[in-house]
């Protein structure tokens, strides 16, 4: 048995799934893209669309020969966490899309998957080495019970933000629907976000669950713990901003969007600061993919501010 799963382990690295479905990724972005600018476009969408779920085929397959050979839930380090993240919010856009052939969301989906994996894939140390587990996380329960479900959140909260992002791009180069795009966005943005509320506070009860069990103490304000607090508060409050009308639905997309840059330190900044108890990702090369998507984010939530262009 061990020699066999070293024999698929080689062909899994000689094969490359994550670099496959970064590349279908690619080919189904660019194909909604283009087809946004055509009017006869029902065959380009049904190219795109096979791509999309080929590539998000081929990724869950990468996820699950990793968790085969690790014999591991998929989320065990930060650059699981990051491909992981990357496939829930593809899953989730695909399966918006085929229900509900909306192209804004379909191509989120496919950002969404090919960002996950080109940060993956330039994290220190040449990717993944699927190193040994740390002794506090060597339980497959509670990695499967909290971990995963916290970066469902995640996934949620990005893929959130993500489309609020492209709704006020949209809109500054004229590609929106006006006022009436932007209310139908904000509806199916806050729809997901109820989504990642949910998951992103049952994740952060149950580490703390993990925690007391572990360390004798549910809360102990360590930098990952602030963290998911912090984003399950932005959450909170861009949900309740929507829902009392304290903000237009302008508004609430920008605070949606800029939720990406809070889920993300929650999640990724504090990993790469080296400190608490919950360091065990990378802690060093990661910064500039850190800072240049919160630069893109910040840039995104700005365009809200300039007025709409012309077509």
């Amino acid at each position: 048995m061990d020699s066999f799963k070293l024999h698929f382990e080689h062909c899994i690295n000689a094969l490359e799934p994550f670099f496959g479905g970064f590349l279908l990724y690619d080919m189904s972005l660019v194909c909604f893209v283009v087809s946004l600018f055509l009017k006869r476009r029902k065959a380009l969408l049904h190219f795109a669309t096979v791509f999309l779920c080929m590539a998000v085929l081929w990724h869950l397959f990468g996820i699950a020969a990793r968790m085969y050979i690790q014999s591991r839930p998929p989320v065990t380090n930060l650059y699981s966490s990051v491909v992981f993240a990357g496939v829930v919010a593809s899953l989730f856009g695909g399966t918006l899309y085929i229900l509900r052939r909306q192209l804004p969301v379909a191509a989120v989906a496919c950002a969404s998957g090919l960002l996950s994996l080109l940060v993956a894939m330039n994290l220190p140390y040449s990717g993944d080495t699927m190193g040994m587990m740390r002794a506090v996380l060597n339980s497959n329960f509670w990695l499967t019970m909290h971990v995963m479900t916290i970066m469902i959140g995640y996934g949620s909260v990005f893929f959130a933000g993500f489309l609020a992002s492209y709704h006020l791009v949209a809109r500054f180069f004229g590609f929106g629907q006006g006022e009436k795009g932007l209310k139908a966005g904000s509806c199916g943005v806050y729809r997901i976000l109820l989504v990642a509320l949910f998951f992103c506070f049952l994740g952060t009860m149950l580490g703390g669950i993990w925690a007391d069990m572990s360390w004798g103490r549910f809360w102990g304000w360590d930098p990952k713990e602030n963290g998911a607090l912090m984003t399950l508060l932005w959450c909170s409050c861009t949900l309740h901003a929507r829902l009392l009308h304290v903000c237009s639905c302008q508004g609430f997309l920008v605070l949606a969007s800029l939720g990406n840059i809070v889920a993300a330190w929650g999640w990724f900044g504090v990993n790469l600061m080296g400190i608490g108890l919950h360091s065990y990702g990378f802690v060093e090369g990661g910064w500039f993919w850190f800072f240049l998507f919160v630069g893109l984010q910040v840039l995104a939530a700005a365009s809200a501010l300039i007025p709409q262009r012309s077509r």
